[in-house]
């Protein structure tokens, strides 16, 4: 069996960098944010650079507002069906363009980085 089969995929690489993950790392749209080490991020062209107003978005403030979640331990979800909007609080994964998955006995597509019906991919 596929060790990397439910591991799922490690953050997207910082730019500049390359994947160094064991079962690969996951994708990302542009403009999608990640907590990396307790800093944002920001997608640009499939990989990770700090946020440009990170200083203005971890501020210790003291206000009552819930305490981030460290997604660079948590990663993103995986990927959802195109249908379903993504609730996970570290975001989705993208899936790979023309991956197939079988899903609840049908078969999936990946489409734009998420998961379409066979016969809707088209």
């Amino acid at each position: 069996m596929d060790p990397c089969a439910n591991a799922g995929c490690a953050l997207p690489p910082l730019c500049g960098k390359s994947c160094t993950a064991r079962c690969g790392c996951c994708g990302c749209a542009d403009g999608q944010m990640f907590q990396i080490e307790g800093r944002p991020h920001v997608c640009k062209a499939g990989c990770l650079e700090p946020a440009p107003d990170a200083g203005n978005m971890a501020s210790d403030s003291g206000s009552d507002a819930a305490e981030p979640i460290d997604c660079s331990r948590v990663g993103c979800a995986p990927p959802t069906p195109c249908d379903e909007p993504c609730t996970a609080p570290c975001g989705c994964c993208s899936c790979a363009e023309g991956e197939m998955i079988s899903r609840d006995g049908g078969s999936l597509i990946c489409k734009n980085g998420c998961y379409a019906a066979l016969g809707d991919a088209g």
